[in-house]
């Protein structure tokens, strides 16, 4: 499990990127992201906790939900 901050939201194409601390933007699709959490603007500099799966593209968090 791994806890960062959503940075950037592009609602209309589905995606968007979570900072983690001293690390690279991690890559976000909105089908990853829990019902607890709108997927809109206000997503933006909300903590989340967060699984990494890696892909031929690099890593991408899934299972994202609200931080504890």
């Amino acid at each position: 499990m791994y806890v960062g901050t959503v940075c950037k939201v592009i609602v209309d194409k589905g995606y968007g990127f979570i900072r983690l601390p001293g690390s690279q933007d991690v890559f976000v699709h909105s089908y990853d992201v829990s019902d607890e959490l709108d997927w809109d603007e206000t997503l933006t500099e909300r903590r989340v906790e967060f699984d990494l799966e890696h892909s031929a593209k690099g890593p991408r968090a899934v299972l994202v939900r609200p931080a504890k």
